[in-house]
């Protein structure tokens, strides 16, 4: 055999080689199976990736809805502390102004009282300042022969007290505040209240 023949065969062979091996390797690369596997393969990637996405989304949501009823939660304590103050001033008002209208009721003067007053006018007339000395004052002789009458009541006058000033008289006394409640016919927020204003203005 000639030198060019044997270069040609083998030149031939090698060729036919190289073509059997990158067959082969085309064929193993890009089959459908090894596509579709590596389709499968991309696809869970993606999935984890979203599921980790979506884990993580929840969990940010779930924490500002945590946080939002933390805040509704003391809106409204800060609102029933509001409504509360406000009943409690409402209440305030009402105790101070029923005890303003009690102090400023006029106590009835008695008939005896009358009596005292206009004896005691009668029995010392004292002239106005701007009188002049030699002015003299008219009095009728009946009333310096009259005997001065006087009528006793069949118990003693009393003097009306307020309802302030009988609480602080029981409670100097050591009386409970529900037994005080009771016996003035109040609350015992009222009484709690003005013994604490008692207190305050010491």
């Amino acid at each position: 055999m000639s030198a060019p023949l044997v270069l040609s065969v083998l030149i031939l062979i090698i060729n036919v080689g190289l073509w059997l091996f990158f067959y082969i390797k085309f064929k193993t690369e890009f089959s459908s199976a090894k596509v579709l596997e590596n389709i499968r393969r991309e696809v869970d990637k993606l999935l984890i990736e979203i599921q980790r996405e979506t884990e993580n989304t929840t969990l940010l949501i779930e924490a500002r809805i945590e946080g939002l009823k933390q805040l509704i939660d003391e809106a409204d304590k800060r609102i029933s502390i509001a409504e509360g103050e406000i009943k409690k001033r409402r209440h305030e008002k009402q105790v101070l102004s029923k005890l303003h209208a009690e102090e400023t009721v006029p106590v009835k003067k008695t008939q005896v009282q009358k009596k005292l007053e206009a004896y005691e006018i009668l029995a010392s007339p004292t002239p106005a300042p701007n009188t002049p000395p030699e002015v003299e004052v008219a009095v009728e002789p009946e009333l310096f022969n009259q005997e001065p009458q006087f009528s006793v009541a069949q118990e003693p006058v009393k003097i009306k007290k307020s309802v302030k000033d009988k609480i602080i008289e029981m409670y100097k006394q050591d009386f409970t505040t529900q037994y005080i409640a009771k016996e003035l016919g109040i609350s015992v927020s009222e009484v709690d209240f003005l013994i604490n204003m008692f207190k305050n203005s010491k």
